[in-house]
């Protein structure tokens, strides 16, 4: 009975916390100056969110087949010394294997929150508003700028990966004319041996 009690009083200070933030946004920035953004909704819809999401999964399926791998090389080491010389060896590149990864996920998280949030501000800004809060935190009032932040999320996301293909096209045909320009040289002197003979 405490436990609900608790959990209600807690649900209730939350939501008076809320309302207290929006009067006193209301207050700060006139009315209408206060939009509100379904987070979790922007967050689900980024192109760059899932396309780390599916690095990710791919990240963990190396890693268990490289487990998997490793523990096949345990088992194949003809003493238990050399077993547990090797096991405290594959530990210690497993450390070292997820603390690189959890580094590379955070930085790319952190580089896509950046993102979105610098979309957030533009949106809000073109609109003439001047705080931005999570539809989660508002019981009532704000301009809901979701649809319009996925859009141009989306459109920004669009832009850098057509970049992104642009760029490895112009890597590869850099890398196919400095092919043919190494192979050139080496063609040329064989035909001119053959007008001299």
């Amino acid at each position: 009975m405490k436990k609900e009690i608790n959990k209600n009083y807690v649900a209730i200070c939350a939501a008076v916390v809320a309302v207290i933030a929006l009067v006193m946004c209301c207050m700060c920035c006139g009315k209408g100056k206060v939009a509100t953004i379904n987070a979790q909704m922007v967050v689900s819809r980024s192109l760059a969110i899932r396309d780390l999401q599916h690095e990710q999964q791919v990240q963990y399926e190396e890693l268990q087949k490289w487990l998997q791998e490793s523990d096949r090389a345990i088992k194949k080491q003809p003493t238990e010394a050399k077993k547990k010389e090797l096991m405290m060896k594959l530990q210690a590149e497993l450390q070292q294997k997820q603390i690189v990864m959890q580094q590379e996920y955070a930085a790319k998280t952190q580089k896509i929150e950046e993102e979105i949030v610098a979309v957030v501000e533009k949106v809000a800004h073109k609109k003439g508003l001047k705080v931005v809060m999570d539809k989660n935190s508002v019981i009532a009032g704000g301009v809901d700028i979701t649809e319009e932040v996925i859009a141009k999320l989306e459109e920004a996301e669009n832009s850098a990966a057509k970049e992104a293909k642009e760029e490895v096209k112009e890597e590869a045909a850099e890398t196919e004319a400095a092919e043919n320009a190494a192979e050139k040289p080496a063609a040329e002197p064989a035909k001119e041996e053959t007008k001299a003979e």
